[in-house]
């Protein structure tokens, strides 16, 4: 999204979550420039849905999150994928849940 200024805290997390998934799937370098790409226009997202929250939908956030981990496991080979859901589940705290990435919808 063009012209939304990404508070530098959206910045710093979404570097930190390409770092940590650099790290824990081995991303090449393209790989981690994509992800990050989608991260930050999914912070202009996010913002943008907080800000007009009297109006949202909660069906309009679940919806755009699921197709932000959509076009991250496009990114990813099927190896990194289900290593994503693991550290996904294990963040969680449990099994696997309906949306993550892969699922079919």
């Amino acid at each position: 999204m063009e012209g939304v200024l990404r508070p530098r805290g959206a910045q710093r997390l979404a570097r930190a979550r390409v770092e940590r998934m650099s790290t824990e799937l081995n991303l090449t370098s393209d790989q981690a420039r994509e992800i990050e790409e989608i991260l930050h226009e999914q912070a202009d997202v996010e913002a943008v849905l907080t800000e007009n929250s009297f109006d949202e939908d909660p069906y309009d956030r679940r919806a755009a999150r699921r197709a932000y981990r959509d076009r991250i496991a496009a990114v990813l080979t099927e190896e990194q994928r289900e290593r994503l859901r693991r550290m996904w589940a294990e963040r969680r705290g449990h099994g696997r849940r309906r949306g993550d990435v892969g699922d079919e919808p």
